[in-house]
């Protein structure tokens, strides 16, 4: 036996190895597969849809579903419990045919896969002693608890006072969109109707918008906030950061965002995002200073990143016309530094405006004797190369314009279009006069972002940090190993 380990510290070993093997390897999350959305659990939590499941989740719990292989459709209303997770499956419509209920202390958060193909309809109906939103409350319990989509495609449409995502007849509507293609409409009827995101008739809204695409129509209200006669109990508060958000408008009588008539004030803040919503209820601002719809070209976008650096642009994508539509202060563009015009190093012998002086002309070398003048001319052809070179007359150095004097090729911004309550804009905003003065400048672009790192770099870090705690373990068992052999060694003496 001397020279040989014994036959427990052989399996020992052998199970050390299987357990550094198993540290070291990067875990797989179900997300991480394809199957699942970003916050999705392992596999096993996971629940597929079917279209017998009416409650999702329980109260005081956390659950996560997804949607299955094949367009699934559910006849009856859905009722949310706890906080929900729904991950919309690539390619695969979910029909809620008499919507979804998010009531006040519950959550669903709906996110897509990495396609962000998946689509869920949620349509409300007048029942349950009234309205009901596409998703959110409903008659029995009007406000909505916390609605969040981070992705996929949702289309909700509102009952009969109902939100299209929010509230129910007087009740307000809290929903926060990151990502996704969101396209709510409120309802309209004889009580008044809903907003396309926000409050059920009478109610107010909370909203967030940071990304995604929103296409929000109120049934006869505003489209994103409030809805007529909202109390001063209660406040609609409008946040936009990012996202491209296309409110359209309701009649001629209702803002489009914000409440609706014989509303309390609403506070609405736009900080980024392309907003296109002509008329306002209230004053728009960003950093407590007024703020106007301010209509830009596609083609300027680059010219407005570098006079607002500090707007929020994730997610901003043109209309059908090319244009864009951020809310700015015309005085806070920071506009480009005038560059300096060019001109002569230290080291040039003139500016480009002298002319180039003559260079001294070589020794001539010896050639032909010109003739007397009692000689006749006689005709020759061109000079040989070994005629005395005579220095031309100096010209003067074609001068380049300078380029600080050419004019932009860039469009300016274009103006607010007549009409906005209140968000028109004066005719010559100071915005105007600054983009047509940075059309006589050289724009320098924003430096481009570093890319994030990606799911796979992150994997690969995990991996390293595994593979060091393995051959930490392994180096610590091989000194115990010698040390055991060593003490046999010794007792076999």
């Amino acid at each position: 036996m001397r020279g040989t380990f014994p036959r427990h510290l052989r399996a020992y070993a052998a199970m050390l190895l299987t357990v550094c093997a198993i540290v070291g390897a990067p875990a797989a999350t179900y997300a991480e597969t394809g199957e699942g959305g970003a916050s999705d659990p392992a596999a096993s939590d996971l629940t597929t849809l079917d279209a017998d499941m009416t409650t999702w989740g329980a109260a005081g719990t956390e659950s996560w579903y997804i949607t299955p292989e094949t367009d699934v459709a559910i006849a009856k209303r859905v009722t949310c419990l706890g906080q929900v997770h729904l991950t919309l499956r690539d390619g695969v419509t979910l029909t809620a045919a008499q919507g979804i209920t998010v009531a006040a202390g519950n959550a669903l958060t709906i996110e897509g896969q990495a396609a962000g193909t998946g689509t869920l309809v949620a349509t409300g109906v007048a029942k349950r002693g009234g309205a009901c939103a596409g998703i959110g409350g409903d008659g029995a319990s009007p406000d909505s608890g916390q609605i969040t989509i981070a992705g996929g495609n949702v289309t909700a449409t509102g009952a009969r006072g109902g939100a299209g995502i929010g509230g129910s007849i007087r009740g307000t509507g809290t929903v926060t969109i990151s990502g996704g293609a969101v396209n709510a409409t409120g309802s309209s009827g004889p009580g008044g109707g809903g907003t396309g995101i926000g409050g059920g008739v009478y109610g107010a809204g909370t909203i967030r918008v940071s990304g995604g695409h929103v296409t929000a129509r109120g049934g006869s209200k505003a489209a994103v906030g409030g809805s007529c006669y909202v109390p001063a109990t209660v406040k609609t508060d409008v946040a936009i950061s990012g996202g491209t958000v296309d409110t359209g408008a309701g009649d001629e009588k209702v803002a489009a965002l914000g409440n609706g008539p014989e509303s309390s004030a609403a506070s609405i803040v736009i900080t980024g995002g392309s907003v296109d919503a002509v008329a306002v209820s209230d004053t728009v601002t960003n950093g407590g200073k007024q703020v106007f719809r301010t209509p830009i070209a596609a083609e300027a976008l680059s010219q407005f990143k570098g006079e607002y650096p500090a707007y929020g642009t994730v997610d901003m994508t043109a209309d059908a016309q090319g244009m864009y539509y951020p809310w700015v202060a015309p005085e806070d563009a920071q506009k480009p530094a005038d560059p300096v015009a060019p001109g002569p190093m230290a080291s040039d012998p003139a500016t480009p405006e002298d002319p180039v002086p003559p260079t001294e002309p070589e020794t001539p070398t010896p050639g032909p004797v010109a003739p007397t003048p009692d000689d006749p001319p006689t005709p020759t052809g061109p000079a040989s190369s070994s005629d005395p070179a005579t220095p031309a007359a100096p010209a003067p150095a074609p001068t380049e314009e300078p380029e600080a004097a050419r004019p932009s090729s860039r469009p300016s911004s274009v103006g607010n279009s007549q009409g906005d309550v209140p968000s028109s804009r004066p005719a010559t905003s100071a915005l105007e006069e600054n983009t047509a003065a940075s059309q006589q400048t050289r724009h320098t672009e924003p430096a481009a972002e570093p890319l994030p790192q990606t799911d796979d770099a992150a994997a690969a870090g995990r991996f390293v940090a595994g593979g060091g705690a393995a051959l930490f373990l392994l180096a610590a068992l091989g000194v115990a190993m010698i040390a055991a052999a060593e003490r046999e060694r010794r007792c076999a003496r």
